[in-house]
Order: C-alpha cells, then structure tokens, then sequence
C-alpha cells in the first residue's frame, strides 16, 4: 500500500499539466470584460481551431508548351491568393477559417508591434491573449487587422472556406461547361481564355483556374462579377439566351446548350452566392497568367463541340 501516496502524486501532476492553456485567464478575461475595457475580444476556449491534418497531394499533372500563355501557379502564389480570400479579409466576423497554417514567431512579434497604440489592442493581458491563440486564429487577426500586409509572412497549408466551396460547386461546373476540347481547354485552343483540365486536380492547376476565372474579362464584363455577381460571364453563358441582355451572352454563333434552366435551379444560385462571398473589392493576388499582356484583349471564337456541352442542372431547391 505504500505505493498508493507516489500514485496520487503522479495523478495530480498529470492533471496540473493537462490543463488548457486559456486556464491562465482570470475573470477579466471574458469577452463582455473585454469589451467593455476597450480591448479587442479575442476567442474563448470553446472557439478554438483545431488545423486539419495534411494530405499528400498528386501534382503529377504535365502541360506540353504552353498555349494561350497560362501556366501553373507556384506555392508562394498559391499561398498569396489563399490569404487574399480568408474570412478575416473579406468579413467583419470573429470565425476564423478552418486551415493549417504556420505563423512565424517573427511574423506575430511584428504584428503585435504593428498594433501597439491601437485603441482595441491596448494593454500586456490582450497582448497574452493573442499568443495563447491557435495559429488559425492568429492568422484569423493579423488578417483582420492589418490585410495584405503579412500575406506573404505566413504559410497556408490547406484550403480557406471560399476555395473549399470553389472546389465543391463552382470548379466542376466551369471545367465541364468552358475547359473541353474545343472550348477552352488548355492545349487545345489559342484563344486569350484558358483552363486547365487536370484531372488529378492539383492545387497548382485548380488555382491557376481560378485566378484565370477571377481576373479575365471580355467587353469589359468579367467572368466572375463580384460587384453585380448575377452579371458574372460564368452565368450569363450558362442561361438561356432569351433570359440574357445581349451584352452578356456568349459570342458567336455557335449554339449553346444552357447549364441551368432559371436562375432559380441549384448550381445556379450556389455559384451566385459563391461569387458574392468574394473579398470585394479584388485584392492583388500579384499573379500574371498570360505571357501576351495583350492577349486578353482579343476577341475568344464561340465554338464549342458536342462533348463540350454542358450538363442541365435541375431545378431543385436548396
């Protein structure tokens, strides 16, 4: 029985350096308090952020010389346009994306730096309160507070929210109705407009899509509108003539299968409320596509062969 005395002893150690690190935190750290002295209110054990586990990732996908002038995005790129769409860029919210993320010591000694005399971060005890934080919700705050300047003194390991959706409802709907054969399909064509169709999906690819997508416009419309998004090309292309002004539907001659019956059907609406969840204005994701910086402005050919056609979405409410 004399062994019992050390086991107890080893319990309550055990159970002194278990202890979450928020229990530090006195009754003054509240977020009522907080607010109420003046300080910005940072999270609350509840709100914490576990970072996802990271996933090997295929970027087998090999493009022959470039045509068009588009090419893959490198991981410094990737990680600029990953920042620029963060919900601490675009929303005035406490919820941080749901990322991996690393955030250097040098990055948050500077950023506390940045913020000493900011009426919401005075004082040693919310200074403590940001370092005990999880790396996405320190990413969550510089973001916040002091936008693109840090987006390039960080590390973005997995997708934010708005490229999780993109990947969900937006990428597979513009690979099967533009990046065909014929179309706009990488390798295939010349014209000023191109998409990779990787199919194994690489981050380097699906990114390059999308900044394609986010940046290009024709007659001074843009395929992704975040200002008007029901005027988004994306749209417009996709609905039956009829249901489109003239300037917003697909030039040429060629006859178009439409990919949503109304702008009442499913896909239609996912991909408008996409496009509005947008950080607008654009930030500058500092990346250039095309090789021709004049090649945007040419006019794209309105062809597109049967394989090309997209598939009609139904009518289902969400």
């Amino acid at each position: 029985m004399c062994f019992l005395p050390a086991l107890g002893l080893l319990f309550s150690l055990l159970a002194i350096f278990n202890l979450p690190a928020h229990a530090e935190a006195g009754a003054d750290d509240t977020p009522e308090a907080a607010s109420q002295a003046g300080r910005v209110v940072l999270y609350q054990p509840q709100d914490e952020v576990k970072e996802p586990p990271e996933t090997p990732e295929d970027d087998s996908f090999q493009e022959d010389e470039p045509i068009g002038g588009i090419r893959k995005l490198t991981e410094e790129e990737i990680n600029r346009v990953r920042y620029m769409e963060l919900r601490g860029m675009r929303l005035r919210t406490e919820r941080p994306d749901r990322v991996s993320v690393k955030v250097p010591k040098e990055t948050i000694n500077d950023f506390l730096l940045d913020m000493e005399g900011h009426p919401q971060w005075r004082g040693e005890e919310t200074r403590r309160q940001f370092r005990r934080l999880t790396a996405p919700q320190k990413l969550h705050w510089i973001a916040r507070y002091r936008g693109a300047k840090y987006a390039d003194r960080v590390e973005i390991q997995s997708d934010p929210e708005i490229f999780l959706d993109f990947k969900k409802h937006v990428f597979p709907v513009a690979i099967r109705s533009c990046a065909s054969s014929g179309c706009h399909g990488y390798g295939t064509t010349r014209r000023p407009f191109v998409l990779f169709n990787d199919p194994k999906r690489s981050t380097a690819t699906t990114y390059a899509d999308f900044v394609a997508l986010a940046t290009f416009e024709y007659n001074g419309h843009r395929i992704l509108d975040r200002a008007h998004p029901e005027e988004s090309l994306l749209l417009t292309y996709l609905l039956p003539e009829k249901d489109v002004r003239p300037e917003l539907r697909h030039p040429g001659d060629a006859e178009i299968r439409p990919g949503f019956r109304t702008r009442r059907s499913l896909g239609y609406r996912r991909i408008r409320d996409w496009i509005a969840s947008l950080k607008h204005p654009a930030e500058d994701y500092r990346v250039n596509l095309w090789s021709d910086a004049e090649a945007q402005e040419e006019e794209p050919e309105a062809t597109i062969d049967d394989a090309a056609k997209p598939e009609q979405d139904d009518d289902s409410q969400s």
